[in-house]
């Protein structure tokens, strides 16, 4: 009998494979069977403790399996599993909120990280009675200083929370990792026996820091211009991705000796400044859920693999009760640290970002869990051969104790302080809204339904089970919700619109329905923009009441929800909802643009960012155009100043590449924004006179984009040509594209023959995007021969007319001609450029 070459293998690798197999399988199960588990316990808790039991088995190949993954080396598990846990948190952040965030970040991850550590390892060097070195203690503190944001953010994204609460907290772990990263090697390398004084922990600090920063920036861009000269290709974006992030992580850690986990962030952070938008279409959704399911994977194995190397190599032989007892008190102790620095940096956190309310702070005390980064660390310590075996295996009991309690105890009873702190109830305007989509949801499967039960093949349904189970039904909280946004009972809702004259513009019976209410309904506090230090008071109309200063540190912690909202009434937070759900449409009109390629990638990043600032204003008018959009879009002082004084010369062609590059994505910018709002205007629902203010608003920020068009289109003529013959040829090579793979599964092409089209197509985009390609202004016989006038027309006829053609110049509202019956036109006029109309 001949044994395979697979059955003998001294490797272990065989194990590897079985362990990574029956993690995952562990892993999709358990996430599976969530909703079954008692007390919602998370799934990396229970994944946890599969990696224990598995550490006791001793025999078969599971016990071999657990043999050779504890034999892993501390340098290959960093490698592995950190690029892949942070590049998925800083590639999903949301830029605008991280932008507007970034303050309180850096203030939590960096300050923040340093006061937890330090008193970490304070209480840990007490509690030890010195058994430990400053350098061990400060350690371990910096271990226990790394928070983990899974469970907290998926629980806010389960139960509808704030998108920008979730963003804080994910963006102060994911800068939490390269601050505390950094804090960890500089104290892990003394305790190892390293000697370093002031001046060389200082400049090694400096060095880990600054370097991951400008590596990852310059690694960054360089993946971002490799990936923009592939097109249509989603394996290949996928492929450079995913090696540009491990090299990174390879060549800072073991050649540049920098921060990798920092030029990691900083990577994932450009990425989504502006990198996502040079990412093809296809790619970009498959990338997000290659990332997002790498993650997972990875961060199930980092669980199992704890509990395995737990058991396997720290086991519990030392654990007695006064360990223990350390273990409790010191989970109450990170807790009271972390608290006090929240604390602390309060007074700070106030005055950035969306503002600071103590409802947060104590959610972000609460969501400190610890997860697979923390356990990534002790897991280090322990295999490390430079420490003593008693402390690397304390090290790790006490990293695996207290990460299992913040997801037993913090985990399992934050959505139960969510409901008690009021962060998860959607205000009274937003359940109107939400009461009034459900209805237009049902009046379409009422539709639906109605059709389906005239065909004769569905003759036999049971209609009325089918309607019952498919219809959304109300809540008990629905039938409240328009007496609490009017101040009356039904009844007398009833009788006040009787008593409404029947003369009574809408505008007017709104403010009659809402004279002499509270102000304010429910507190949100994402509706606060601390980074000014006054706060504007609005009347109905949109107009700005009075002004007041804002309180102190004290008083702004203690303010209640009447304060933080602003002093809005009623109908002013209906406005904000139309408004941001107008808004919200916006930005889902942008990106299917983009999509369908008619918008240009950077001009989407502009757009949106413009959208999403405007949502942050949603209480004031409609201005994305005047505020920011137009800046973008016109010509630098600096650019017109040189092409007046430059006129030959490399440099002058190069300045008139850039200039066409900008007209072009000027032109994409202001085209994406009539086109989107004016679709919105279509479809914009709500109240009548709170739609017509918003659809006015709109319409006078449309007015001034199409100004600036053809302001551009007289001013820079060649260039805006340029722009608009290149735009239009990517929306034809886009539609191109389209159609042959409509012919392809149509049968129309043949597999073969639709790649050599395809490859046509992917060499004319090539030409388009490297500016081989010239576009002139066309002359006044090609602009004749493409006027519709002579569409159809014999070749001789065209030629007679351009030859007694004659060119005319006529200013701004200058009377072209005019004519009537007595008096007929004899001339056939041709707009070569500019507009002309009737009056």
């Amino acid at each position: 009998m001949v044994e395979s070459a697979a059955g003998h293998d001294d490797t272990g690798s065989k194990y590897v494979v079985l362990f990574i197999s029956i993690s995952v399988f562990i892993g999709a199960t358990l996430r599976m069977t969530g909703h079954l588990i008692p007390f919602q316990l998370p799934a990396t808790v229970l994944i946890f403790l599969v990696g224990l039991i598995w550490g006791t088995v001793n025999r078969s190949d599971l016990g071999h399996a657990a043999d050779v993954v504890c034999s892993i080396q501390a340098h290959v598990f960093l490698l592995v599993f950190l690029p892949l846990l942070v590049f998925d948190h800083a590639f999903s952040m949301p830029w605008h909120i991280f932008r507007r965030l970034r303050s309180q970040m850096l203030l939590l991850a960096g300050l923040g990280v340093v006061i937890a550590s330090t008193l970490t390892g304070v209480v840990l060097h007490t509690m030890l009675e010195t058994s430990w070195s400053w350098s061990t203690c400060l350690t371990l503190g910096a271990i226990l200083s790394t928070t983990d944001p899974v469970a907290v953010v998926a629980l806010l994204k389960e139960v509808g929370g704030s998108i920008k609460l979730r963003t804080l907290i994910e963006g102060e772990s994911l800068l939490n990792y390269a601050t505390a990263l950094i804090y960890f090697t500089l104290a892990f390398n003394i305790a190892e026996g390293d000697k370093l004084s002031d001046q060389q922990g200082a400049a090694a600090f400096f060095r880990l820091s600054l370097g991951g920063l400008v590596i990852g920036a310059v690694w960054s861009c360089l993946t971002i211009l490799w990936i923009d000269r592939v097109r249509h290709d989603a394996k290949v974006e996928i492929g450079i991705l995913l090696c540009s992030v491990f090299l990174l992580f390879y060549i800072c850690e073991e050649v540049c000796y920098v921060s990798g986990v920092l030029a990691v962030v900083t990577a994932g952070a450009f990425f989504v400044w502006f990198g996502k938008s040079h990412i093809s279409v296809p790619a970009l959704a498959s990338l997000e859920h290659f990332w997002s399911t790498l993650s997972w994977i990875g961060e199930t194995l980092v669980f199992v693999l704890s509990g395995i190397i737990m058991k396997r190599r720290a086991g519990f032989g030392f654990v007695d009760g006064r360990e223990w007892g350390i273990l409790f008190a010191l989970y109450v102790a990170v807790t009271i640290i972390r608290a006090i620095m929240v604390l602390l940096l309060s007074p700070l956190l106030l005055r950035f970002g969306y503002g600071f309310g103590w409802r947060r702070a104590i959610l972000l005390v609460h969501g400190g869990l610890r997860g697979a980064v923390s356990l990534s660390l002790g897991l280090v310590v322990q295999l490390s051969e430079r420490l003593s075996k008693p402390t690397r295996d304390k090290i790790l009991f006490y990293t695996c104790g207290i990460t299992f309690l913040t997801l037993l105890i913090n985990g399992s009873t934050t959505r139960l302080l969510l409901q008690k702190l009021g962060l998860i109830r959607l205000s009274v305007v937003e359940q109107r809204h939400f009461r009034e989509n459900k209805r237009l949801l049902n009046q379409a499967i009422e539709q639906e339904l109605t059709s389906l039960a005239k065909l004769k093949d569905y003759v036999h349904c049971n209609w009325m089970r089918v309607r019952n189970l498919l219809l959304l039904k109300d809540t008990a909280d629905d039938d409240l919700v328009d007496q609490h946004l009017n101040g009356t009972s039904s009844t007398d809702t009833a009788a006040a619109a009787v008593e409404v004259p029947s003369n009574a513009t809408p505008h007017e019976s709104a403010e009659s329905d809402t004279e002499g209410e509270h102000e304010v309904l429910q507190y949100d506090p994402d509706n606060i923009d601390s980074s000014a230090d006054t706060m504007t008071l609005w009347n109905d109309d949109g107009t700005s009441r009075t002004t007041v200063k804002r309180r102190s540190f004290f008083g702004a912690f203690r303010q209640t929800h009447h304060t933080r909202q602003g002093s809005l009434s009623a109908q002013q937070l209906e406005f904000q909802q139309v408004r941001l759900r107008f808004l919200r449409g916006i930005i889902e009109v942008y990106r299917e643009l983009f999509r369908k390629g008619a918008l240009h990638s950077e001009a989407l990043g502009s757009l949106v960012e413009a959208a999403e600032a405007a949502e942050d204003r949603s209480h004031e008018a409609l201005e994305e155009w005047d505020r920011s959009l137009q800046a973008i879009c016109e010509t630098p002082s600096w650019m017109m100043y040189w092409r007046t004084k430059i006129k030959f010369g490399l440099f002058a062609r190069l300045l008139k590449r850039i200039h066409s590059s900008h007209t072009q994505i000027s032109i994409s910018i202001a085209d994406g924004f009539l086109i989107a709002h004016s679709e919105m205007m279509q479809s914009i629902t709500g109240p009548a006179h709170m739609v017509a203010r918003v659809v006015d608003e709109s319409a006078k920020q449309c007015a001034r984009a199409r100004v600036f068009l053809r302001q551009l289109e007289e001013t820079y003529l060649e260039e805006f040509t340029y722009a608009r013959s290149k735009q239009a040829a990517y929306l034809l090579l886009a539609k191109q594209r389209s159609t042959v793979h409509t012919f392809m599964k149509r049968g129309r092409l043949l597999e073969s023959e639709a790649d050599k089209i395809t490859a046509n197509i992917d060499d004319t985009e090539r030409r388009l995007l490297f500016n081989l390609v010239n576009f002139p202004v066309p002359s006044d016989e090609e602009t004749l021969k493409m006027s519709a006038l002579f569409t159809g027309c014999l070749p001789t006829t065209v030629a007679t007319a351009c030859n007694h053609r004659q060119m005319q110049r006529f200013n701004a509202n200058m009377f072209i001609c005019g004519g009537s019956k007595e008096n007929p036109v004899h001339n056939v006029y041709v707009v070569q450029r500019g507009t002309a109309g009737y009056r």
